[in-house]
């Protein structure tokens, strides 16, 4: 369940951490004008989220193998945010 959350907190932050990015294209509606107005605090926020996530999961599967599993995670992830959200036409 821990992993689970892991997962989860890793996800949101790294998507505020891409939607910071200045090469990212957005449509400025909804959340997305809201994150792009106050990116230092999206910033601070998804750095902040992705260290929760690493502490997750190194409490749940021990110092080394939290950190290898955090950061294959983190990997997946990203790479599945930036190649599939340009998709989402919104």
């Amino acid at each position: 369940m821990v992993v689970f959350l892991g997962f989860v907190i890793q996800l949101v932050g790294s998507y505020l951490l891409y939607s910071t990015s200045a090469k990212a294209v957005f449509v400025k509606r909804g959340h997305n004008s809201y994150l792009c107005k106050h990116r230092r605090w999206s910033k601070a926020l998804g750095c902040l989220m992705l260290l929760a996530s690493f502490s997750c999961f190194m409490m749940q599967l021990g110092i080394g193998v939290g950190f290898f599993f955090g950061l294959a995670s983190i990997m997946t992830i990203s790479g599945l945010i930036i190649i599939l959200l340009p998709l989402k036409k919104s």
